[in-house]
C-alpha cells in the first residue's frame, strides 16, 4: 500500500531507496514544465489591457508564490490556460460584447469559488481537496468557453461544476455537524 508503518528497518530502507529514484529526476521535469510557462507568459505581455480582467485571470493563474500554490502536476496545464487567455484577448479586441457574455458563464462559478475559499482556513482536509478540484475544473471551464479549441482533458460543463459544487457543499456540511 506505499506506507511505511509499521516502521520497520527493512521497510525504511526499501522506502528510502524508492524515494531516491523518484527524486534522480524531478530537476530535469520541473525545468520542463517552467520553460513552457514562461514563454506562454512572455507572449501575454502583448495583451495586458484587452478585457476587464485580464490581469485577475493572470493572479490567480501565476501567484508571486505559484511554485508553492500549484500542484506539481497541474503545471503542465498552466500554458494552456494562459494562452486560453491570449485566445480570449485576441478575441474580445474584435467582440467585446460576446466576451462579456462568455464572462457572464463563468461569474457565478468565480464567486462560488471565491466564497469557498474564503471559508477554506475552517474547512475540513477533504473540502479543500474538493474546493482544490472545483478550482481546477473552473479553469478547464474557461478554457471551453473562451478558447475551445484548445481543448480540455475531460468534459467539462456548468453541470458537472454544479455537481462538484454540491459535492464540496456536501462535504463541508458534514465537517459542520
Amino acid at each position: 500500500d506505499g506506507s511505511v508503518f509499521p516502521l520497520a528497518e527493512e521497510r525504511f530502507r526499501t522506502t528510502a531507496v524508492e524515494a531516491s529514484a523518484l527524486i534522480r529526476g524531478i530537476a530535469p521535469k520541473f525545468l520542463g514544465r517552467l520553460g513552457p510557462i514562461e514563454e506562454t507568459y512572455q507572449s501575454l505581455s502583448a495583451y495586458s489591457k484587452e478585457y476587464p480582467d485580464f490581469q485577475a485571470d493572470l493572479d490567480r493563474l501565476l501567484p508571486a508564490d505559484f511554485l508553492r500554490a500549484i500542484p506539481f502536476q497541474r503545471l503542465d496545464h498552466l500554458p494552456r490556460y494562459l494562452k486560453a487567455m491570449q485566445i480570449r484577448a485576441e478575441r474580445t479586441k474584435l467582440d467585446a460584447v460576446k466576451d462579456r457574455r462568455k464572462a457572464k458563464q463563468v461569474a457565478p462559478y468565480q464567486m462560488e469559488l471565491e466564497n469557498l475559499e474564503n471559508n477554506q482556513p475552517s474547512a475540513s482536509s477533504g473540502a479543500k481537496l474538493l474546493i482544490e478540484e472545483y478550482r481546477w475544473m473552473l479553469e478547464e471551464f474557461r478554457v471551453s468557453i473562451f478558447a475551445q479549441e484548445l481543448r480540455t482533458p475531460q468534459p467539462i460543463s456548468e453541470k458537472r461544476l454544479d455537481r462538484k459544487l454540491e459535492e464540496v457543499r456536501g462535504e463541508i456540511g458534514r465537517a459542520h455537524v
